[in-house]
């Protein structure tokens, strides 16, 4: 998991357009590794990747630069491929399938030190994910209909807990999916409004307004690379 390499590297540097040798997995196109020097504790990594469209993960939702800036509710193991609660302590469903009650890890916090609530899971979901002027990639994953979707809205219990409730009984799939889902940050995204939701976080924006719960923070962003460091509030 993204969890161990945390104390072997300090700064991560993911750069533009490598003519190497390309790989598959879940569909999302990967480059082969690049290591100039020796390995060493707290050093760097530079890795050749395919560019982003945007820093926005709901617009290019299949990109691996996600995983690494944000959290999910959910995460695949990458050994054992079973999906294990990430940023979700627990999630019960309840009521015929149609309910799941989330309940978040306490003390986690985004990479500017802000606390994770259920306020930003019921954004992520009905402000970004669900709302309709939002023409976004990663909607089409949970769509079961033309106009219709597994989740139908998400509602706040308490900070820590959240209620998903369900179009249809829960597919076999959903935790799988909740893996892909990034969980946004509400502080700086939910004065934007919704029909601009998929015009933020480009590659104009500044480092600092991006923010995510995984191990790793935007330092900056050049014309060939984007810079990464750990994020020092990672749970």
């Amino acid at each position: 998991m993204l969890r161990s390499l945390l104390p072997l590297l300090l700064a991560l540097t993911l750069i533009a357009d490598s003519p190497v040798a390309r790989s598959q997995s879940f569909g999302v196109e990967f480059k082969r590794l690049h290591v100039g020097v020796p390995g060493r504790h707290g050093g760097e990594l530079q890795i050749h990747a395919s560019w982003p469209v945007s820093l926005n993960p709901y617009v290019h939702a299949s990109h691996p630069l996600n995983l690494l800036i944000h959290g999910t509710l959910t995460e695949v193991d990458s050994v054992t491929r079973r999906v294990e609660p990430a940023l979700a302590k627990t999630i019960d469903v309840v009521d015929g399938r149609r309910v799941l009650l989330v309940r978040l890890r306490q003390g986690i916090r985004f990479s500017d030190g802000t606390p994770l609530t259920a306020s930003d899971v019921v954004f992520t979901f009905n402000d970004v994910i669900l709302n309709p002027d939002n023409d976004l990639e990663a909607r089409t994953w949970i769509q079961v209909g033309r106009d219709r979707y597994v989740v139908s809205r998400a509602e706040k219990v308490d900070d820590l807990s959240v209620r998903l409730y369900l179009n249809v009984p829960l597919p076999a799939a959903f935790m799988w999916w909740l893996a892909n889902m990034p969980i946004l940050p509400r502080h700086k995204l939910a004065q934007i409004p919704p029909s601009r939701h998929r015009f933020t976080w480009t590659l104009r924006e500044p480092a600092e307004n991006i923010v995510g719960l995984g191990p790793y923070a935007i330092q900056a962003v050049t014309n060939d690379r984007i810079v990464l460091v750990r994020n020092r509030h990672f749970w």
